[in-house]
C-alpha cells in the first residue's frame, strides 16, 4: 500500500509541476515573442534606412554617370566638328616644304633666269589627301594598340641589359 501511496504522490506532484511549468513556460514564451517582435521591428527599421541610403547613393551615382556621359558626348561632338572643319579646309603643304623642287624667292632672285615663286600654300588633292589621312589613322590605331599591349605585357617582361649596359663602368680619378 505504501507503494500506491508513493505512486499517487508522484503523480500528483508531476501533474502539479507540469501545470506550473506550463504556466511559467507560457510566460517565458510570451516574453521571448515580445523580444523577437521588438528585434524584428528594429531590423526592419535599419533595413528601411539602408534601402533609403542605397537609393540616394544610386541616384548620386546615376547623376555622376550622366554628367560623365554628357561630357564625353560633348568632347566627341567637339572632336567631330574639328575634324569636319579640317576636312573641309583640306590638307596643304608650303612651297618651303617641297624642298629643291620649287625655288623660293631668295633663290630665284640669285638666279636671274629662274622665275620667282613666292612662299605659298599648295593644297594636296583628293586621293593623296585621303591616303595621308588613312596613314595617320592607321598610325594612331597602331600606337593605341601598342600602348594597350604594353599595359598588358609590362608586368610580365624582364628587362635584360644589352652588352654595353652590362659592362662595368670605369670611374675616373
Amino acid at each position: 500500500m505504501w507503494f500506491l501511496l508513493l505512486a499517487g504522490g508522484i503523480c500528483i506532484f508531476g501533474i502539479g509541476t507540469g501545470i506550473g511549468y506550463n504556466i511559467g513556460g507560457t510566460a517565458v514564451s510570451q516574453e521571448w515573442l515580445l523580444k523577437e517582435s521588438r528585434w524584428r521591428d528594429a531590423v526592419e527599421k535599419v533595413r528601411e534606412e539602408k534601402e533609403l541610403e542605397m537609393s540616394l547613393a544610386k541616384e548620386k551615382h546615376d547623376e555622376i554617370i550622366m554628367d560623365l556621359a554628357n561630357a564625353v558626348q560633348q568632347n566627341i561632338k567637339e572632336r567631330d566638328d574639328a575634324i569636319h572643319r579640317l576636312v573641309n579646309r583640306g590638307m596643304y603643304v608650303t612651297t618651303e616644304d617641297c624642298g629643291d623642287s620649287m625655288p623660293t624667292e631668295a633663290e630665284s632672285a640669285s638666279k636671274s633666269n629662274s622665275p620667282a615663286v613666292p612662299s605659298r600654300k599648295i593644297r594636296i588633292h583628293g586621293k593623296s589627301e585621303r591616303d595621308i589621312r588613312q596613314m595617320i589613322q592607321d598610325a594612331q590605331e597602331l600606337s593605341d594598340k601598342y600602348k594597350a599591349l604594353y599595359k598588358v605585357c609590362a608586368p610580365h617582361i624582364e628587362i635584360i641589359p644589352t652588352k654595353e649596359e652590362s659592362k662595368p663602368k670605369e670611374h675616373s680619378k
